[in-house]
């Protein structure tokens, strides 16, 4: 993570893709898709109780959002395609839950997400089912 590359494609936004389409995908990724997008879910969970202090409001990031060129961290170029640190000191400049964007107050800061803790939870607990039936259809995945 120290190292200033960007990555070539969004891990996250591969996994929540392949999420939502679940039943069209071949039994062996529904097999393997929950254990990985499960960790991801806890790792950003665990990355959002962490930075609880450092911001004072939440967002959703905008809906209708083409260039996702520039979502990455300002300081070490991680995908922030599930949540990410702004502050109205410098709005246009986003960082990873890890690294403040500034040394101002919490109270101008914000958190910007994706979607809410509890609705990755939701996903979360429905690919799992996914996943063990995929199972229970082909035990040899």
């Amino acid at each position: 993570r120290a190292c200033k590359l960007l990555a070539p494609l969004s891990v996250d936004k591969l996994l929540l893709s392949l999420a939502t389409m679940s039943p069209y995908v071949p039994a062996s990724v529904q097999a393997a898709l929950p254990p990985a997008f499960t960790r991801r879910v806890l790792h950003e969970g665990v990355r959002r109780r962490q930075a609880s202090t450092s911001f004072a409001k939440r967002s959703r990031f905008k809906e209708c959002r083409e260039d996702e060129t520039d979502m990455t961290c300002c300081v070490c170029c991680t995908d922030l395609f599930w949540s990410a640190l702004v502050c109205k000191c410098s709005p246009n400049q986003m960082t990873c839950l890890r690294h403040m964007p500034c040394k101002c107050a919490p109270a101008r800061r914000k958190l910007m997400y994706r979607n809410t803790m509890v609705e990755l939870e939701i996903m979360t607990a429905a690919l799992e089912d996914i996943g063990k039936e995929a199972l229970d259809v082909n035990p040899h995945l």
